[in-house]
This record gives structure tokens, C-alpha cells and sequence, in this order.
């Protein structure tokens, strides 16, 4: 999703072929993203791994709360 959203930016600060480093725009650009989208835990942004997830979206919240709760998760619900 943060791909499609910063679009050229996000393949540009990815990039290893700029002439220079883009300096605090790639953290800044990488810690909105970790701040505001549903990262996986480990998912590699700008070279940096986030540690554990900030953020959850609607279905990762369904399976976390599914498996703790001890229901089945929705995929097997018929």
C-alpha cells in the first residue's frame, strides 16, 4: 500500500543509484509510514525492519483476536 501511496518518492528513496543520500526525508518518509500503515512486524521499510507492528488493520485484528480467543480463525467459518 505505501508504495502506491508515495509512488515515486517511496522507488526513488529505495533506491540504491542515487548520486547522494536523501539524507532525514528517507526516516521521516519511513517513520510516517510506520506511524500511519498496518506494517508487518519485521517488513523492511527504507532499510530499517520495524520491531513489532504499530498498527492494525481490520484483518490482522480479526485473526489476532480469533486465535487468542480461542475461536476459529475466518477462513474456516462456513
Amino acid at each position: 500500500m505505501h508504495r502506491n501511496v508515495f509512488g515515486r518518492l517511496y522507488e526513488w528513496l529505495g533506491s540504491n543509484k542515487t548520486a547522494k543520500e536523501p539524507g532525514d526525508i528517507k526516516r521521516i518518509v519511513r517513520e510516517h509510514i510506520f506511524q500511519t500503515v498496518a506494517v508487518a512486524p519485521g517488513e523492511r521499510i527504507h532499510g530499517e525492519r520495524l520491531p513489532e507492528q504499530r498498527l492494525r488493520s481490520v484483518a490482522s485484528l480479526a485473526i489476532l483476536t480469533a486465535l487468542r480467543a480461542g475461536a476459529r480463525p475466518v477462513d474456516e467459518i462456513t
